[in-house]
């Protein structure tokens, strides 16, 4: 079996786990739009419900996650007109209620342009919701010692930076391996590619490299 084709075996079998609540599954990120890797990719899926979720079904939803796993990340939207309001959302072992931001919004559209709309002004959309993704996490120097927030915000800055370029949204994969492009430096840059792959970064000191990420997620930021 491929990455996608597990991939798509975790959610079928989280539907089936879910499937007293009548949701409808759209997928977003790798998993649809390329770039997957079963294992080290999120599984992005936004359910469509025709009620809000009751206490009751939290608990349904909450047993489920637990089952399917933390890379399942979910949002159980019952009115997606809004883009501001947030919903019961399931992500990395982390549950509690989060809007939809527009570039998922952005992605939906992509993948299912019959049902999601247009996101207009795509380039500025993006640009401002990296902004306000990390632009407060600048304010905090613990965020920079976790590997994960490193490489999420180094990657969301540079695919945003494409995304300027071209209008189009572009894939994770696409965004690591430009980051040297936009003069991230190269052991910072490596590192982030083998995490992307699986494999183990040559070490480098946390908080040498807190530091440096920090900075260059700065300077990208201002590249917006």
């Amino acid at each position: 079996m491929d990455d996608v084709a597990e991939g798509q075996a975790l959610v079928d079998a989280h539907c089936g786990r879910i499937a007293a609540l009548g949701a409808i599954p759209f997928l977003h990120g790798s998993l649809v739009l390329g770039g997957y890797h079963h294992g080290i990719s999120d599984v992005d899926v936004i359910f469509r419900l025709d009620h809000p979720l009751t206490d009751d079904e939290r608990v349904l939803v909450d047993a489920a996650h637990e089952e399917s796993g933390p890379s399942l990340a979910a949002s159980y939207v019952h009115d997606p007109c809004d883009p501001e309001v947030p919903h019961p959302t399931w992500t990395h072992g982390w549950s509690g209620d989060r809007r939809v931001s527009l570039i998922t919004r952005a992605e939906l559209h992509q993948a299912h342009p019959q049902v999601w709309p247009e996101i207009p002004d795509l380039a500025g959309v993006v640009a401002l919701e990296v902004k306000r993704a990390w632009t407060r996490e600048l304010r905090d120097p613990r965020t920079w010692w976790k590997t994960e927030y490193v490489d999420l915000a180094l990657t969301s800055c540079v695919r945003a930076l494409l995304t300027q370029a071209d209008g189009q949204l572009t894939s994770k994969d696409s965004a690591i391996g430009h980051l040297e492009v936009f003069g991230v430096p190269e052991r910072l840059a490596v590192g982030v590619a083998l995490r992307r792959q699986g494999r183990v970064a040559p070490p480098q000191h946390r908080s040498q490299r807190a530091v440096q990420a920090r900075r260059e997620v700065r300077r990208l930021l201002a590249m917006l």
